[in-house]
């Protein structure tokens, strides 16, 4: 059965629906919700008497990351499940989805449906990037990703709500999350990919997921606090080169660029040197075996990375071309 860890910080009018949501599943057993610094609100009666329940509270703010790595102390079932406190899970695709779990599964990806919208909800699919990563996986249903294929899903968007997890292969490679304000789950995402000996990508859409712009969600957070980013891709990167996963890098970097391209629309000119700094101390140790595996697949971000290794100063020049 599953488990649900949901953090939650300033969700008072959403908490109730994603609860309500997972515990309209078959398959989940128990829901664990970490407040950071707020109090579990809901009315709804049937939620007050659900059994399988647990709350944790914290006394400060601490983060996504923090909540999510205390709520995975309190799992006792076979699988887990993040779910953001702002999103619902679909009970009938996820009972859909477990049927296709068994014993070797390390992990399970699926699709999902997609919200941005400022007054209404319009839901969609998944996003451009991951639904053309899906489509070039030519599945009809269900597929168990090869070690060729594990680079190709490793550049999916790094959520966390769109997997299902076996709890053991989390406790025994001893997954977590950064705690960080943002970006927590980068380094989550592709250490448990590059951990697993047994993915499984299914078509079934997991979560409806909501990134609404007049909502206080960290998608939308701006300024510095964007400068995590380079933390979360340091821990990647050393990762990689410590397990000696170099099939790793072209994603890695095609990865980073894309990132990096997102973060700079998100930050003050103000940042610029701080983020020059940041992007040099990445790329420092760039070597030439590492710019020759990814030339083969990425040429023209091996020789983006080489320009800004030495001139990081030219990923703000608009006549540089990406």
């Amino acid at each position: 059965m599953i488990t649900v860890i949901i953090p939650a910080y300033r969700a008072e009018d959403s908490i109730a629906k994603a609860i309500g949501s997972c515990m309209k599943s078959k398959k989940v057993a128990q829901i664990v919700v970490v407040c950071d610094s707020c109090e579990l609100s809901y009315n709804e009666a049937s939620i007050s008497d659900y059994e399988n329940l647990i709350v944790i509270n914290n006394e400060k703010n601490m983060g996504a990351g923090f909540c999510r790595n205390l709520g995975l102390d309190q799992v006792s079932s076979e699988f887990t499940i993040f779910l953001d406190a702002d999103d619902t899970i679909d009970a009938i695709e996820l009972d859909l989805a477990y049927a296709e779990l068994d014993q070797k599964v390390d992990m399970m990806i699926t699709k999902y449906r997609y919200c941005r919208s400022t007054t209404n909800v319009e839901m969609y699919d998944v996003v451009d990037r991951d639904n053309r990563i899906f489509n070039s996986l030519d599945m009809s249903h269900c597929i168990y990703i090869s070690e060729r294929q594990k680079y190709d899903v490793i550049e999916l968007v790094n959520y966390p709500w769109n997997k299902i997890y076996r709890t053991l292969f989390l406790r025994a490679n001893d997954l977590k999350f950064q705690d960080l304000p943002v970006h927590n789950d980068i380094h989550f995402h592709w250490n448990s990919i590059i951990k697993a000996k047994q993915i499984v990508v299914h078509d079934a859409k997991l979560v409806n997921h909501y990134v609404l712009e007049n909502r206080l969600q960290m998608t939308n957070a701006r300024g510095e606090v964007r400068l995590h980013v380079f933390s979360a891709l340091e821990k990647v990167l050393a990762t990689i080169r410590l397990e000696q996963e170099i099939d790793a890098l072209p994603a890695f970097y095609n990865f980073t660029q894309n990132l990096l391209e997102w973060t700079k629309s998100r930050i003050d000119s103000s940042l610029y040197d701080a983020f020059y700094k940041h992007l040099s101390r990445l790329l420092n140790d760039l070597t030439i075996s590492e710019f020759n595996q990814v030339y083969k697949k990425y040429p023209t971000i091996a020789c983006n990375m080489m320009i800004l290794k030495k001139n990081p100063e030219q990923f703000m020049n608009p006549d540089f071309k990406l």
